[in-house]
């Protein structure tokens, strides 16, 4: 992380972002890898919420923040906006937290 192919994709796509204080960034997903510690929904989606807020310090630490409303019980994932400068040095912290980090780039439909 990050796949040089996949930003220079991006760039040229115009799915580049810029945080506020002017820093090229980019869209990820984290996903947290553990299993449910409960199969009742509620209790999923109150762990998943409280990893979200935890989740949430790591990448104010590294200059990234949570996109909102983007949280998915199913996927156990949540979408970020992260510098680039970053992205190694998140994906890197994050793995030792059992989370995932990739990119969110575009897939190509058939025939393009």
């Amino acid at each position: 992380m990050p796949d040089q192919n996949a930003l220079e994709k991006l760039r040229r796509l115009g799915l580049v972002h810029q945080t506020a204080d002017g820093a090229e960034a980019v869209t990820v997903t984290a996903q947290y890898r553990g299993s449910p510690a409960s199969s009742d929904r509620n209790a999923w989606r109150a762990e998943m919420e409280a990893w979200q807020q935890n989740l949430d310090g790591t990448l104010a630490q590294h200059g990234a923040e949570l996109v909102p409303d983007s949280l998915s019980l199913s996927a156990q994932t949540v979408e970020a906006l992260v510098p680039t400068a970053q992205l190694d040095a998140l994906a890197t912290a994050l793995k030792t937290d059992n989370v995932r980090v990739d990119l969110v780039v575009p897939r190509e439909g058939v025939g393009g």
